[in-house]
C-alpha cells in the first residue's frame, strides 16, 4: 500500500513502507506471537527425548532443530495466513476487527513464500516416505481446516480433529521422524505415546480456543463443535476424557525416556503451579477462558520439560550444553515469564 505526504500544495510525494514496517506488517499477519512458542516448543520437546533414546549426536541434533523450526514455521505462517483471509466474512458478521484491512498483499506475500517453502522441504524429503508424509499430513490439514469446500473449522467433530492434527500430532510426528527417519516401526510405544499425547493435547487446546470464541462463532454462525455440543458438555468431555488420555500418555512418555530429569520436571512444574496458585491468586483450569487463568500442564510442556530433556541430554553427552542458551535465545518469553514468577515467589512469602 503506497502512502504520501503533501510537501505543497500541489505536490504528494509518494511514498513505498519502509522494510522495517513491511517486516512488522508480515510478522503481525503471520501470527507468529501466536504460535512461535505454544506450537513449536513441545514438537522440540519431542525431538529431544527421541534423541536422548536414540543416542544422536549434539550437533546432528542442533541441525534437526533448526530444520525443523524452518519447516513448521513454514506451515505455521502458511495457515494463519489463510485462516485470516478465510475467516474476513464470519469475522465481519461476528463484529471483531479486520486484522487485514483492504491491502491483502502482505497476507498473499506470506502465503507464496511459505507454500514455496514447504515445496522444497517436501522435495528434500521424498527419500524418507515417513518424513515426507508426515510434513505433507501438515499441509494438507491446514487446507482443509481453513479452505472451501471442506472448511472443517466449521464442521464441528471434524474441525476439533482437523486441528489437533495439524497443529499438534503433525509437528510431534515431524520432530520424531527427523531423528528416527528409517529406524521407526509402526508398533514402537513411542510412537503411539506421542500420538496419543499430542492427540488429546490438541484437542483440548482447540476447544478452548474455541470456548474463547465462542460468542463470535455463535454470531457469525459457524457450528463449531463448542457451538454444537455446547461449552458444559465440551468441558466435560476434556475433563473425563481427552485430559486422562493426555496425562496417561504424558506418563507413558516419561517412562519411556528413561531418565529421571524429566520426571523432575514435571513435579517441578506441579509445585510452581501450586505456588502461583497459592501466592499470586491464579485459577488453575484445563480449558479456558477463566480470569487469572494457568493451563494445566501448559508451563510443563513449554518450559519444564524442553528444558528438563536438554539438561538430561548434557548429562549424558557435555556438548549438548550449549543447545542449552540456544533454545533460551530462540524461545525466551515463557522462560522469562516463569523466571520472574519464580522471583516473585519468596517475596510473596515473605510478605
Amino acid at each position: 500500500m503506497q502512502e504520501f505526504k503533501q510537501t505543497g500544495p500541489d505536490q504528494p510525494v509518494f511514498l513505498t513502507p519502509s522494510p522495517p514496517r513491511l517486516f512488522a506488517r508480515l510478522t503481525s499477519l503471520s501470527r507468529a506471537g501466536e504460535w512461535w512458542e505454544y506450537k513449536l516448543v513441545p514438537g522440540l520437546a519431542v525431538l529431544y527425548a527421541t534423541a536422548f533414546r536414540t543416542g544422536a549426536g549434539a550437533i546432528e541434533v542442533a541441525q534437526m532443530c533448526v530444520l525443523y523450526v524452518v519447516a513448521l514455521a513454514a506451515g505455521a505462517a502458511f495457515v494463519s495466513a489463510v485462516n485470516d483471509l478465510s475467516d474476513r466474512d464470519d469475522d465481519r458478521r461476528a463484529g471483531k476487527p479486520d486484522r487485514i484491512g483492504a491491502n491483502t498483499v502482505p497476507s498473499l506475500i506470506i502465503i507464496a513464500v511459505s507454500v514455496g517453502a514447504g515445496l522444497v522441504f517436501l522435495s528434500n524429503f521424498a527419500a524418507v516416505p515417513f518424513l515426507f508424509w508426515t510434513y505433507a499430513a501438515g499441509w494438507l490439514a491446514f487446507a482443509a481446516y481453513s479452505l472451501p469446500p471442506l472448511r472443517l473449522k466449521a464442521k464441528a467433530a471434524a474441525g476439533v480433529a482437523c486441528d489437533a492434527v495439524g497443529a499438534h500430532v503433525v509437528p510431534a510426528v515431524f520432530a520424531l521422524a527427523l531423528v528416527q527417519r528409517e529406524t521407526m516401526s509402526p508398533f514402537d510405544p513411542w510412537l503411539w505415546a506421542i500420538v496419543g499425547w499430542a492427540l488429546a493435547c490438541g484437542l483440548r487446546g482447540i476447544i478452548s480456543h474455541q470456548l474463547s470464541d465462542e460468542p463470535f462463532d455463535r454470531a457469525a454462525g459457524i457450528e463449531t463443535f463448542v457451538i454444537r455440543f455446547g461449552p458444559h458438555g465440551s468441558r466435560l468431555l476434556v475433563r473425563y476424557l481427552f485430559f486422562p488420555v493426555e496425562l496417561a500418555t504424558v506418563i507413558a512418555m516419561l517412562v519411556l525416556i528413561g531418565s529421571p530429569i524429566p520426571i523432575f520436571g514435571l513435579a517441578a512444574s506441579a509445585l510452581f503451579l501450586v505456588g502461583k496458585t497459592a501466592r499470586f491468586g491464579t485459577i488453575p483450569v484445563l480449558t479456558g477462558p477463566a480470569p487469572r487463568q494457568a493451563i494445566v500442564l501448559a508451563d510443563f510442556y513449554i518450559v519444564f520439560l524442553p528444558l528438563a530433556l536438554l539438561f538430561a541430554l548434557a548429562w549424558k553427552d557435555g556438548a549438548f550444553t550449549l543447545l542449552i542458551p540456544a533454545h533460551m535465545l530462540l524461545f525466551p518469553a515463557n522462560i522469562s515469564a516463569t523466571i520472574r514468577d519464580l522471583a516473585r515467589l519468596p517475596k510473596e512469602v515473605l510478605e
